[in-house]
């Protein structure tokens, strides 16, 4: 009922760069009638889910990630990029990541604590929250707390808004 894109900054890479890109990929999906649920990734990325109808198929949930992740690797790429091999990605670059769909693929959970040194967590964003001073190390088991209510009636409104693949394929 989902497809995922996990954007993952490589090494060095400002976290400004993830922000960029996260903002290029809500383009493409607005362009595309899609809506996107941004969250951190509770590590050094961010998560974007698009809602999609509970009928979709695997291959077509993948085949959309696919498509949008390439879209904006081809339009930025001198920071966005598609290449899985860590080796033969450009330095600098952020790793717009569709095949987190692949079966047998984990992914962080939204509330996910993660094993870091500040017990990072995965929290739900809103659009407007993504800005170039973003900081997803802010959102700690310290931290998350006091914002998890809110921040789940965020995550539960943003994946309500799955649209109608028939109708968005039957146009394009």
């Amino acid at each position: 009922d989902y497809s995922i894109l996990d954007l993952d900054p490589g090494p060095r890479v400002p976290f400004r760069h993830v922000v960029e890109i996260a903002r290029w990929t809500k383009d493409a999906l607005d362009a595309l009638g899609l809506h996107g649920a941004l969250k951190t990734s509770g590590a050094s990325g961010l998560h974007i889910y698009v809602p999609l109808p509970a009928s979709t198929s695997y291959e077509t949930s993948l085949l959309l990630a696919q498509v949008v992740a390439t879209q904006v690797a081809e339009d930025h790429p001198k920071i966005a990029t598609v290449e899985r091999r860590l080796k033969a990605r450009p330095a600098g670059t952020v790793y717009v990541d569709y095949l987190q769909n692949v079966a047998g693929k984990s992914v962080a959970s939204v509330f996910s604590l993660r094993a870091q040194p500040a017990a990072s967590v995965s929290m739900p964003l809103a659009w407007d929250e993504l800005m170039d001073d973003l900081d997803p190390r802010d959102f700690t088991i310290s931290t998350a707390v006091a914002d998890v209510a809110k921040r789940a009636t965020l995550w539960s409104t943003q994946l309500e808004k799955a649209v109608d693949l028939h109708s968005l394929t039957s146009s394009l």
